[in-house]
């Protein structure tokens, strides 16, 4: 076997455990929309978890942008996640062959109804 067949094996299963995984990433919400970015065009997120762990029974409304999108605000028509309540995305990472872009999540936008707050709890990979 030569020495660069060598390489990509080790990388193959060395980088999924290098991975980092973002976590306790809470996030005030309010009436006024906020973008948070979550990964960048060449270190996207491939896996996303939106919890809502508000104490109070508010809800919140989000969008969620891959890293082709323009990232714009949420609105009260967006997707939305009441008290307790998680969503989770997940897209397929690239072979390390792969010499395309990777297309994986960048950013999203969060925000609550008129005089409403929550707390959103983010974690990324």
């Amino acid at each position: 076997m030569n020495v660069r067949k060598a390489v990509l094996i080790v990388l193959m299963f060395a980088l999924p455990i290098l991975a980092e995984v973002n976590t306790n990433n809470s996030v005030s919400v309010s009436q006024s929309a906020q973008t948070v970015a979550i990964g960048t065009a060449s270190i996207p997120a491939y896996d996303v978890l939106v919890v809502n762990e508000s104490t109070s029974a508010n809800e919140f409304y989000f969008r969620l942008f891959d890293c082709s999108e323009t990232p714009a605000s949420a609105t009260t028509a967006s997707i939305r996640l009441e008290k307790g309540e998680s969503r989770a995305y997940s897209r397929p990472r690239p072979a390390l062959t792969d010499v395309r872009t990777p297309v994986g999540y960048c950013a999203i936008s969060l925000v609550c109804a008129t005089s409403e707050t929550a707390t959103a709890r983010l974690e990324w990979q």
